[in-house]
C-alpha cells in the first residue's frame, strides 16, 4: 500500500508468529529519489506502547482511555477485557450507531450513552491521522464521576459568588457608613441652625463635595450671623431714636436676603413720617394749651372779683339787717 499511495500506511494490529502474546502494528513510510520508488522502511510497534495513556486519578475511580481503529477496534484500553475487542462489545447497538454516525463526521464529539452494563457515561472521541489511517482517542468516565466534579466545581463557584457578594456588600456598606458620618454632623449642625443656634463648629477638611458641602453650610451660618448682628446694630439704634442710621450698604444682603434691607427702610421711613406728625401735633396742642391757660387765667380774675362783690353785698345786707332789728326794739 505504501508503494502504491507513495504515502506513509500503518497495517491494522496483528500478532507475531514467533510470539503470539505481542501484539503490533507496522508502520511502512515509502522511500522515494527523484520521484522514483526505491523501497519501504517499515517499523513494527508493540500496542503495549500505548500503555503511557494509562491514567488513574483518585478522583475519577471509572475514567478509561483507550485507541480505536476506525474500524471501531481497540488498540489499546486501558481495560485490560476490552483489549482487543471493537466497540460493539463495549457498547449497546443502538448507542453504537450514535458513536458510528458521529465518527463518519471526522471531528471530536462527545455522547451520553449506557454501557452494556447499564451505566450512563459521558465517552468523549477525537480523531487523530497518521498517514492513511485514522485512529480515535476515546475517553469515557461514569455520569456520577462527572458530576460529582461539575457539582463540586458549581458549589464552589457559589461559596465564591456569595463570598464575593458578601464582601461586596460588607465593604459597600463599611464605604457608605464612611461616607454617611460627615452628613451626620452637618444634619446635627443643620439642626442647631434651624433651632438657631448659630455657633456651630464644622471640622471637614477633605475637598470633596462632602467639603463643599461642609464649607458652603459654614459659609451660610457666617453669613446669617452677620445679617443678623447688622440688623440688630441698627435696629438698637432706631430704638434709641437715631432714625439717621445708614441703611445704603448691601452686601450682606444679596438675593433673598434683599427684602430684610429693603423692608428696615421702608420701616424708618414710616417712623420718621410719624414721629414728625407727632412732633407737628404736640407744638399744636402746646399752642392750644396755651390759649386755654390765658383764659383760664382771664376767668380765674372774673370769679375773684365777683367773690370781693359778694362779699361787700354780704357785708351791706348785714348792717341792713341790724338797722331793721334796732329799730324794730326802738319800736
Amino acid at each position: 500500500e505504501a508503494k502504491e499511495t507513495l504515502k506513509p500506511s500503518i497495517t491494522e494490529a496483528y500478532t507475531l508468529d514467533d510470539d503470539p502474546s505481542k501484539t503490533v502494528i507496522s508502520i511502512c513510510d515509502p522511500i522515494m529519489a527523484d520521484n522514483d520508488f526505491k523501497g519501504v522502511v517499515t517499523i513494527e510497534l508493540d500496542l503495549e506502547a500505548f500503555n503511557v495513556l494509562n491514567h488513574k486519578d483518585v478522583r475519577f475511580p471509572t475514567l478509561f482511555t483507550s485507541v480505536i481503529d476506525n474500524e471501531g477496534k481497540f488498540m489499546y484500553a486501558s481495560d485490560e477485557a476490552l483489549k482487543g475487542k471493537t466497540l460493539s462489545d463495549a457498547f449497546r447497538e443502538e448507542d453504537l450507531k450514535a458513536i458510528q454516525e458521529k465518527m463518519k463526521e471526522g471531528k471530536p464529539f462527545h455522547v451520553v450513552i449506557k454501557n452494556n452494563a447499564g451505566v450512563r457515561r459521558r465517552v468523549y472521541l477525537a480523531p487523530n491521522q497518521f498517514g492513511n489511517t485514522t485512529w480515535w482517542s476515546l475517553m469515557s468516565i461514569a455520569r456520577q464521576d462527572y458530576q460529582k466534579v461539575t457539582d463540586r466545581l458549581v458549589f464552589l463557584a457559589w461559596t465564591i459568588g456569595l463570598s464575593g457578594e458578601f464582601l461586596l456588600v460588607l465593604c459597600t456598606y463599611l464605604l457608605i457608613k464612611k461616607m454617611l458620618t460627615p452628613l451626620k454632623m452637618m444634619t446635627v449642625v443643620s439642626d442647631k441652625v434651624v433651632n438657631g443656634d448659630l455657633d456651630v463648629v464644622i471640622h471637614y477638611k477633605k475637598q470633596d463635595e462632602v467639603g463643599h458641602l461642609a464649607l458652603a453650610l459654614k459659609n451660610v451660618t457666617v453669613q446669617i450671623k452677620e445679617i443678623i448682628g447688622d440688623l440688630s446694630n441698627k435696629l438698637n439704634a432706631i430704638a434709641q431714636g437715631d432714625f439717621r442710621v445708614d441703611l445704603s450698604d448691601e452686601r450682606l444682603y444679596a438675593g433673598d436676603y434683599k427684602p430684610l434691607i429693603l423692608s428696615l427702610r421702608e420701616i424708618t421711613k414710616d417712623l420718621s413720617h410719624t414721629m414728625r406728625e407727632i412732633k407737628n401735633s404736640a407744638e399744636e396742642v402746646n399752642s392750644e394749651a396755651e390759649q386755654v391757660s390765658g383764659g383760664a387765667q382771664i376767668l380765674s380774675q372774673g370769679a375773684s372779683e365777683q367773690a370781693s362783690s359778694i362779699e361787700e353785698l354780704g357785708a351791706t345786707m348785714s348792717d341792713i339787717s341790724e338797722q331793721i332789728k334796732g329799730t324794730a326794739e326802738q319800736s
